[in-house]
């Protein structure tokens, strides 16, 4: 109620505001001289406009040739104190002219300083911006800073920011963009008041649970807007719908053609997000910018797209679904942030993500040239990152993540490093049917490294995983808070640490190992580690060690499945280190050095030969055998 009171109130006072302003600039022009300085003959006029209508104001001075600059500022009228914000923009003239307002734009007042060469300075009197249709839920997308309202086409060209032409359906739901060719780098209202996108889409009140942007023929949207004071690029494209309470979440789908995307924070909208058609994101340089955030994000059959950035290079707050032969390309680096550590990821999921004979490439990490010139630091990267107790579920499905913090030789800056991590016990990723998951980087300036560290299950079926991780400090292969389970899979894994420190190669809660063909190996190496561990759920604060005739529970080997190497391995406990105390945990020990775990663990079904090569290998052997017997008779029969 409080809320709608002091709408009303502002309402009122903003009428009357507008009332005594117009009553102002209705007695004509003033004049208005300043000592050493610019002569205002023409005050900015107030403007009363129903949105998503602009307003323009002029100032006129006595001398225009003596005037060095002209800098238009703004004040929030609905504000409790005045605070002016010079503007920016391309069109700080004698006219400034705001192309467009939206749904949540205050009422506002405008005034111009003007200042001459020499360095003096005045400032005109204020003129006020009324929007007489604050509440109207009227759907509109923006392009640069010019409105488009549904049936209505822009010509981008009679913008000056490109060519090409975008059209608003009547229906309020489809836009079509034909050869949209556009730079909205530096619109000439600034990114105060409007939004600096490319394209934006805000939808007060949804229509329709999907919204299209249709996209024919060679489009490309360019942004390059960056604010070094608050270390942040301009949206391109977007789309912001606001919501009721009933749950239901449109979807904003992107088909046609294709579609490319320069610079700032490439594709931003709070509904779901789907991709029917290719779309390629290029990073602005080395600037901060993520690139592709929705809620639910779909990737749809045999679709391509490829992700450059310098931040998060997909966010989603539902799922991550991907279909047949679609493939997502992600190159995302760390950027430096202004406060505090950094903490990036190339995909950051608060659902699952679900593939069906899709492809995802990960290839991120962290450059010298965002971190060292500021002293600052990594606190964690991931290359998928399972943010809020979400699952992986591959069907024939590949992963491939590429870690990569380019080498200092002063200490890390990196302090973790995962490939793919999820913290819950709900975080658990299922593959089925030959998906394949593969986790590789060396990594000297990264401190604690992780293939893959998740709090639930990891299973395999028909599948395949491949580790080979190296870094500083502690490293670790795949780290598993619930269990294992590999059913005609393999898992192959090789880590190392550059500054010697603990490595480990599989850690889980428990394990089991069935396999029915030898062409499935479990291979784990930690060099000077412990390759293989599943821990009991015992605590210990006693250094643990081997125990003859220990009776196995944690790990289960299906029948005929043996430990290769060490040849004749044995199973038993050994206190892995915890937070404050000793895990103890099972492992496998070469009995002829049960001083500390194996550090290479190789577990698959012994090689076996069929009759045929028993034939072959026993009748060459025969044959070789019953040579060297006539060799040998015909030579000393020659000696007689």
């Amino acid at each position: 109620m409080k809320k709608i009171m002091k709408h009303s109130l502002l309402k009122h006072i903003s009428a009357v505001m507008t009332v005594i302003l117009f009553m102002t600039a209705s007695f004509g022009t003033v004049k208005v001289f300043a000592e050493d300085g610019p002569v205002i003959t023409k005050q900015p006029e107030s403007a009363e406009i129903n949105y998503p209508q602009g307003a323009s104001f002029h100032v006129e001075v006595a001398d225009p040739d003596s005037v060095a600059s002209y800098q238009w500022e703004v004040c929030d009228a609905w504000g409790v104190y005045e605070y002016w914000e010079p503007l920016d923009g391309s069109g700080l003239t004698d006219t400034f002219t705001l192309r467009s307002t939206d749904y949540y734009s205050h009422d506002q007042l405008f005034r111009c300083v003007v200042t001459d060469k020499n360095g003096n300075s005045v400032t005109s009197e204020t003129a006020y911006m009324a929007i007489s249709n604050h509440g109207d839920n009227k759907p509109v997308l923006y392009v640069g800073d010019y409105a488009v309202e549904p049936g209505q086409t822009l010509n981008v060209a009679d913008t000056g920011y490109g060519t090409g032409t975008v059209t608003y359906d009547p229906n309020g739901i489809e836009m079509t963009f034909e050869n949209v060719k556009i730079n909205a780098t530096d619109p000439d209202s600034g990114h105060y008041m409007t939004s600096s996108f490319g394209a934006y889409l805000l939808i007060p009140e949804t229509v329709s649970m999907e919204y299209y942007m249709h996209f024919k023929g060679d489009n490309e949207f360019t942004n390059l807007f960056f604010d070094e004071e608050y270390n942040s690029s301009g949206v391109t494209i977007g789309a912001f719908f606001q919501r009721d309470d009933s749950g239901n979440i449109p979807t904003l789908i992107i088909d046609g053609d294709g579609l490319t995307v320069n610079g700032g924070s490439h594709i931003y909208t709070n509904s779901n997000l789907e991709f029917g058609c290719d779309v390629t994101t290029l990073a602005n340089g080395d600037h901060y910018c993520d690139s592709l955030s929705g809620n639910t994000i779909l990737i749809d059959e045999g679709v391509h797209v490829s992700v450059q950035c310098n931040g998060s290079g997909i966010h989603t707050d539902g799922d991550l679904r991907m279909y047949k032969d679609s493939v997502l390309d992600i190159e995302a680096y760390a950027p430096h942030v202004s406060v505090g550590a950094t903490v990036k990821q190339g995909i950051f999921a608060s659902g699952s993500i679900y593939m069906d004979n899709a492809t995802i490439n990960v290839t991120g990490g962290a450059k010298q040239v965002n971190f060292i010139p500021y002293g600052s630091a990594v606190g964690m990267y991931a290359g998928i990152n399972l943010a809020n107790g979400g699952s992986m579920n591959l069907d024939n499905s590949k992963i491939n993540v590429t870690l990569s913090v380019e080498e200092y030789e002063g200490d890390p800056y990196v302090y973790n490093l995962y490939g793919i991590v999820g913290g819950e016990t709900s975080s658990s990723i299922d593959l089925e049917n030959g998906s394949q998951v593969t986790v590789s980087g060396e990594n000297k300036s990264a401190y604690n490294c992780a293939g893959i560290s998740i709090g639930g299950k990891y299973v395999m079926s028909g599948s395949s995983t491949k580790i080979d991780m190296a870094g500083g400090g502690e490293v670790s292969a795949l780290e598993i808070g619930r269990g294992l389970e590999s059913e005609d899979s393999s898992l192959d894994s090789n880590v190392r640490s550059l500054t010697q420190e603990g490595t480990y190669g599989v850690v889980c809660d428990e394990a089991k190992l069935t396999f029915t063909s030898a062409e499935n190996t479990f291979h784990s190496i930690a060099e000077n580690g412990v390759a293989f561990a599943a821990s009991t759920g015992e605590l210990s604060e006693e250094a643990v060690g081997y125990k003859e005739d220990y009776e196995v529970t944690k790990i289960t080997l299906s029948e005929e499945v043996r430990i290769i190497t060490p040849k004749d391995g044995v199973i038993s406990t050994f206190g892995v280190p915890g937070y404050g105390s000793l895990i103890v945990a099972e492992t496998v020990f070469d009995p002829k050095d049960t001083s500390s775990p194996a550090s290479e663990v190789l577990i698959s079904l012994p090689q076996k030969q069929s009759g045929a090569d028993v034939w072959l290998f026993g009748g060459g052997a025969a044959l070789v055998i019953a040579a060297m017997y006539l060799f040998l008779r015909t030579r000393k029969n020659k000696t007689k």
